[in-house]
């Protein structure tokens, strides 16, 4: 739930952020900080993606720069492009052997 807690907080300040035009900045830079403070993810941050069959995906990377921020009167919604690593299991020990780990 951090990582997610995280970016709702990033979304929810990007309100206060005036001009609207300078929001996709402010977004970009914050998801940069969130990634260098929250991954890789160490095996924390597992994404549920495609029918199941026993795969896991965990976020390996925020791309800031192909995120944007789309600003509305009420709300800013956001687009956040993530890299995901597909893992067969949650073994990280191999894993790190270089066992299991794969880019989507």
């Amino acid at each position: 739930p951090r990582f997610l807690d995280a970016l709702t907080s990033v979304a929810d300040d990007l309100m206060l952020v005036s001009p609207k035009a300078h929001r996709t900045g402010e977004l970009r830079r914050r998801l940069r900080a969130l990634e260098v403070e929250l991954l890789p993810s160490d095996g924390v941050v597992y994404v549920p993606l495609g029918g199941g069959g026993g795969r896991h995906h965990r976020v390996w990377r925020i791309l800031a720069d192909e995120s944007v921020a789309l600003s509305t009167n009420e709300r800013v919604p956001c687009i956040v492009t993530l890299e995901v690593i597909e893992y067969d299991d949650y073994d990280d020990e191999g894993a790190a052997e270089g066992g299991g780990g794969s880019l989507l």
